[in-house]
């Protein structure tokens, strides 16, 4: 078969892998006149210098999130904050004075009714041994005019007189005694000391708190729930709820809910509601540490919508006055950017309205700089 050879001398239609074996064959073949050699030889060389073809972009790592393909659940995600499932500020209520005791530090943990604080007794001591005084003298009173009405030699307001102030010593007495112990702060049930806010020897008013005591085992997760939710769905007490705590995301915590507030929270169109669980064996849960609640819910009847989807907020980007996110093939793992139609949503989600199926997967995190056809490393899946 003839050779064919463009006006540069470069063999034409062949590819770098067709040129090194074409280079290979005119090494073997026996020698050419000179014209024909002097161009063959100029074919080859540039055929075996061709430039390689351009290659896709390299591939990224990211998180990927696939849609929820579940058709009779509507999903919530929203941020949680754990609190205790009670918690107290405890405080001397009417006493004030020196800070004599303190047991306590923060993280200790405490049964109820052992004590925390004690005030300076120095003086309500005195005050009980000045009392206890007064009651054995009026005491002592009382049993001689008991003894004399008895033989008719005093009038009975005397006796009567005399059993009075009997009464009244004693009543200061105990009313001594309840201030001395108002003065010892003891735990009204068992916890752990949350917070310590005194020191030792420090002078305290009556109502200042001197520690927040915190129950320890089952927890709340308090989260914020937009009113648009609960106007589709009126009850969240059938709702399959978990919470997913950012110090531990590969731990689910099964949740219930408990209550929701009946008040908009400031400067919100959203109401507070409280979910409880049990933290898990070997899983530390505080009050004020975050997570995720997740909440799905059956859709609320014949005519409310049907379940809407929804992406975090991290996947969403704008160009310009169009919002998109990034799709990943199922099989070659390819980025695509798809344009979409978000709604209105509260938390770390956004529903999505347009442009979106269910079951497709798109890129969660690591979009920056993402380019068309960009290869995907998924670091997990939802």
């Amino acid at each position: 078969m003839p050779e064919h050879f463009d006006r540069n001398g470069r063999d034409a239609g062949l590819r770098p892998y067709q040129a090194r074996q074409r280079c290979q064959a005119f090494a073997r073949r026996p020698k050419l006149p000179g014209l024909a050699c002097a161009l063959a030889s100029l074919a080859a060389l540039g055929a075996c210098g061709s430039e390689p073809e351009p290659q896709p972009p390299e591939s990224r790592p990211a998180r990927l999130y696939t849609l929820d393909a579940t058709d009779d659940l509507r999903t919530f995600r929203f941020p949680a904050v754990v609190e205790a499932a009670r918690e107290a500020g405890l405080s001397f209520s009417n006493q004030s004075g020196r800070v004599e005791r303190l047991t306590v530090e923060q993280g200790d943990f405490v049964r109820r009714g052992e004590i925390i604080a004690v005030l300076d007794q120095s003086q309500i001591r005195e005050e009980i041994q000045q009392a206890e005084n007064h009651v054995e003298l009026a005491r002592d009173a009382f049993e001689r005019a008991q003894a004399l009405i008895e033989a008719g030699a005093i009038a009975r307001a005397v006796y009567e007189q005399r059993q009075t102030e009997l009464n009244n010593a004693q009543s200061q007495l105990e009313a001594a005694r309840e201030r001395l112990s108002d003065r010892v702060l003891r735990a009204p049930f068992s916890g752990t000391i949350g917070s310590r806010q005194v020191e030792l020897y420090e002078y305290v008013t009556p109502q200042q708190t001197i520690v927040t005591l915190q129950s320890t085992g089952p927890s709340k997760a308090v989260v914020q729930v937009p009113a648009t939710m609960l106007g589709r769905d009126r009850s969240l007490v059938s709702a399959r709820t978990r919470l997913i705590m950012d110090s531990a995301e590969d731990v689910v915590i099964p949740a219930r809910f408990d209550s929701i507030g009946r008040q908009t929270s400031p400067g919100s169109l959203t109401y507070e509601a409280e979910f409880t669980f049990t933290p898990p064996a070997g899983v530390t849960v505080w009050p004020g540490m975050t997570g995720t609640l997740v909440v799905a819910v059956e859709p609320g009847g014949g005519d409310a919508p049907g379940p809407e989807l929804a992406v975090p907020i991290t996947a969403v980007d704008e160009l310009g006055r169009e919002t998109f996110v990034w799709v990943v093939d199922p099989e070659t793992r390819a980025a695509r950017r798809r344009i979409v139609e978000l709604g209105e949503g509260v938390g770390e989600f956004v529903p999505v309205v347009e442009g979106l199926r269910r079951g497709e997967t798109i890129v969660a995190t690591g979009a920056a700089n993402l380019e068309e056809g960009t290869k995907i490393r998924p670091l997990d899946l939802n």
